[in-house]
This record gives C-alpha cells, sequence and structure tokens, in this order.
C-alpha cells in the first residue's frame, strides 16, 4: 500500500489485465460483425423488371434473436472499456 490507499500490482497481474483488454476487443469484433451481418438483412431487395411479380427476401421486422445480439453488442464493447480502464488503473504509477 502507498499513502494513497492504492495496491501496487505486480507485473504479472498487469500483463494479465492488458490481455483480457486486448481479448474482449475480439469479443466486440465478433459480436459486431454478427450484428453487421443481422442488420443487412434488412435490406430489401424488391425487384419488378417485368411488371409481372415482385420479390421481396429481406427481413421485414426486428426478432427477438436480433434484439439478443443488438443487446450483447453493447454489454460487449461495456465489458472492452470496463477491462481497458482497469489496466489502465493497474499500470498507471502516482507521484506525489
Amino acid at each position: 500500500m502507498n499513502n494513497y490507499g492504492d495496491k501496487r500490482r505486480s507485473p504479472a497481474v498487469i500483463g494479465i489485465a492488458w490481455v483480457a483488454s486486448v481479448l474482449s476487443l475480439l469479443l466486440v469484433y465478433g459480436a459486431g460483425s454478427a450484428l453487421v451481418q443481422v442488420l443487412l438483412s434488412f435490406r430489401s431487395c424488391n425487384r419488378n423488371d417485368t411488371g409481372l411479380y415482385v420479390l421481396n427476401c429481406g427481413k421485414q421486422s426486428i426478432t427477438m434473436g436480433d434484439l439478443l445480439l443488438i443487446i450483447l453488442f453493447v454489454l460487449t464493447i461495456i465489458l472492452s472499456i470496463s477491462l481497458f480502464t482497469g489496466a489502465w488503473r493497474a499500470t498507471r504509477r502516482r507521484k506525489k
């Protein structure tokens, strides 16, 4: 302990914190790419070239799975920010 009440973290703990922070970015990337694929499925591909038919091959509304992916993406961003700030605080040394 120092005068500020902060604990000095060992280099191993600091290293693990930074590795967890980087791995959380991979989670954000995975959740983000899944969310992009879900949002791209909403595009409509209506076509009426000959005037005889209309083809609709896009999604019409948000399902529970889509909502779950949106919530998962937001939670992974919060986790990533939290792990980064935790690693930053563990690394930072205060000077008197």
